[in-house]
């Protein structure tokens, strides 16, 4: 399922990036179709961390939430809540995008390439990271009762 899914991801980016070109367009920059900056003052290595930083934390709350939560609305909740404040925290200095994807449509719609190698090893680092962790602290609890989360 991951080549359909990633298949997925990148066909709607696109999609969704030249949608916004052909309607939007006219009406200003080609670079201010949605894609991601970084804010003046901030390096694509600090930019980088930040976003793995970003994605670590929600994916965390993600694993954390699935595993410990045991109802659907907390689990939205404290997922949702996760998000608000990465966002609030991560927006103003690089957009806060933590899907790869997200970046890409956008930025092959208005041909702004500058940067987005930031928006793709952020994210895949943050997350890598966060399995990693995750699965080693469940593996040490196994033998307690509790589940453990493929990261194949």
């Amino acid at each position: 399922m991951l080549v359909p899914y990633i298949s997925f991801q990148v066909l709607g980016a696109v999609l969704g990036g030249f949608t916004l070109e052909f309607i939007f367009g006219q009406f200003g920059s080609p670079a201010d179709l949605g894609t991601t900056k970084l804010a003046s003052g901030v390096s694509p290595s600090v930019g980088a961390l930040l976003k793995t930083a970003g994605t670590f934390v929600l994916a965390m709350s993600g694993f954390v939430a699935s595993l410990r939560v045991h109802k659907k609305p907390g689990e939205a909740s404290l997922i949702g809540a996760t998000l608000f404040v990465i966002i609030l925290a991560l927006g103003p200095l690089t957009n806060a995008s933590l899907n790869p994807v997200r970046s890409l449509g956008p930025a092959l719609a208005s041909g702004y390439l500058t940067n987005l190698y930031v928006y793709w090893i952020g994210p895949l680092a943050g997350g890598l990271i966060a399995g990693l962790v995750f699965r080693f602290f469940e593996r040490s609890r196994i033998g307690q009762g509790s589940r453990t989360v493929c990261m194949c």
